[in-house]
């Protein structure tokens, strides 16, 4: 079974910032950096599929499965880390070996 850790880093260009780096079995595949305007963005060239619920904005999820009576809002992300290039602005994955 694969792992996923959590490292918290200075963001690479704008040293005021932290970032938090998504880690699965000590690599990078991910990393959570501040948005605007009071949100959060979940950066990732790595994602293989998020799940959804109707009714929900794409990628939200409410978790009933955690025993607490209010609903929290999860995003469920999952990745499949691989080499990838990119060309004409699109994340192009390269094959596996």
């Amino acid at each position: 079974m694969q792992k996923v850790t959590f490292r918290i880093v200075p963001h690479s260009i704008r040293r005021d910032i932290q970032v938090v780096e998504v880690l699965l079995d000590g690599a990078v595949c991910a990393t959570i950096t501040p948005g605007d305007d009071a949100s959060i963005r979940l950066m990732s060239a790595h994602i293989e599929n998020s799940s959804t619920d109707k009714g929900l904005p794409s990628g939200i999820t409410f978790d009933s499965k955690r025993g607490s009576s209010l609903p929290i809002p999860i995003l469920t992300v999952r990745f499949r880390p691989r080499p990838y290039r990119i060309e004409g602005g699109e994340i192009v994955p390269e094959p596996v070996q």
